[in-house]
């Protein structure tokens, strides 16, 4: 394996942020780290690394900038290695591995339980009674099959929390008024551990205990959403190869979002252990470089729903769209050749403009509101997608509009 061990004296910087990563993970060896950042983290541990955490890893694999600044708060000891290094590292460190895992999949998970406004109430810890409280917003919704799903789990869940006096009852009484012959969905079984699913199969709602498996989606496409106030935020489409639903099985908490199948789908089910012991070094790249997508997208996510004007949110939205569609999948392909494209052709975005303000907890809005993202002649509007007409324009608007608004978002603690 190669790699390249540097010193930090106290004080220096080792990261700066916006600083382009060419393709390189670091270990943190020995010393301590302070990650400057616009995301503070009340959890004060997940504002620093400390020996034996990985950083660099989201920019790194995704070849992006660095989106915070790291300070050495003492000498510390640093080593550098390439994502195929990092690979082979892993597969004979397993607790590095799975320490890892934890310490990102944990700060995922707080930024996607703060995905909405700052102004509405936190959820908090999770706790069992969430469950009643979403299925009463699914009901609210109109999705019953959702809240009958949520109390179901509920109901027949033993969680280490116990439930609270007379929730019990509350539940079974809610899944009576809305379906109480209710089943969860029944896959068709290919083989012991992939199973094919129809359209509309729920297989697993935000705040359920995990079950132990992540979930490869061989064919077939699964919605990803989550529950923001009475809306609902379409996070991702999941899609032929990928992977979802591994953050609970990482950190052994409750699901962060929904998944439901779109279509006829082929789905195989994993445990924790296959991901070392079981998997080629290909599909450890494959879960890293999504786990990376998703780390990259909910930050960005996260900070656009700060932004006060719905224009600007769409812009800002539309413009990572493009970016995920543009560079952050070619960046998965190993041929150097594949990793250019081209900037000045249409691109177009398999998203509508409800699903785009789906995407931000936008359910209900005033087409006024958003008269100059209605009317921008750099994008064209269909039925069933958006296609931005001449990317370089389009994306020189949104630079200027994305420093005004973000140097306008005062530092965000979660």
């Amino acid at each position: 394996m190669n790699h390249k061990i540097i010193t930090y004296k106290t004080g220096s910087v080792v990261v700066m942020e916006g600083s382009k990563n060419p393709g390189f993970i670091y270990i943190l060896k020995s010393g301590l780290l302070h990650i400057e950042s616009m995301i503070r983290f009340k959890n004060k541990n997940l504002n620093f690394y400390n020996p034996g955490d990985t950083f660099g890893f989201v920019s790194g694999i995704l070849k992006k900038t660095h989106t915070h600044t790291l300070v050495a708060k003492q000498e510390s000891v640093v080593i550098k290695m390439t994502v195929d290094d990092f690979i082979i590292f892993l597969r004979s460190n397993q607790e590095t591995f799975l320490r890892f895992l934890s310490y990102n999949s944990e700060k995922l998970r707080l930024i996607l339980d703060n995905l909405r406004s700052l102004h509405e109430i936190p959820v908090g810890e999770n706790f069992p009674e969430q469950l009643i409280t979403d299925a009463a917003t699914y009901k609210k919704m109109g999705q019953d099959s959702k809240a009958c799903f949520a109390l179901k789990k509920y109901i027949e869940t033993n969680f280490p929390t116990p439930k609270l006096e007379g929730k019990q009852e509350l539940a079974i009484a809610m899944l009576e008024g809305i379906d109480p012959k209710f089943e969860y969905p029944k896959p068709f079984q290919d083989d012991p551990v992939t199973l094919v699913y129809q359209k509309n199969d729920i297989l697993f709602v935000e705040h359920e205990p995990d079950d132990g498996h992540l979930y490869l989606l061989k064919h077939g496409s699964v919605r990803i959403t989550k529950l923001s106030g009475e809306s609902e935020i379409l996070l991702e489409t999941i899609r032929d190869g990928e992977i979802f639903g591994e953050m609970a099985i990482l950190n052994h908490k409750a699901r962060t979002a929904t998944a439901v199948v779109d279509e006829e789908s082929l789905i195989q089910k994993l445990d924790q252990n296959s991901l070392l012991t079981s998997l080629d070094d290909s599909f450890l790249t494959k879960i890293f470089y999504l786990l990376a997508k998703r780390f990259y997208l909910s930050n960005r996510r996260f900070i656009i729903r700060q932004v006060e004007d719905l224009n600007e949110k769409l812009y800002l939205q539309l413009q990572l769209l493009m970016d995920e569609k543009r560079s952050i999948h070619q960046t998965f392909q190993k041929s150097s050749n594949q990793l250019s494209a081209p900037t000045s052709g249409e691109i177009r975005i398999d998203k509508n403009l409800e699903d785009l303000l789906k995407m931000l907890g936008e359910s209900n809005y005033e087409s006024e509101k958003i008269s100059e993202f209605l009317k921008d002649k750099l994008i064209r509007i269909d039925e069933k997608s958006i296609t931005v007409i001449s990317p370089p324009e389009f994306e020189h608007k949104v630079g200027i509009m994305q420093n005004r608004s973000f140097r306008s978002i005062k530092e965000l603690v979660i």
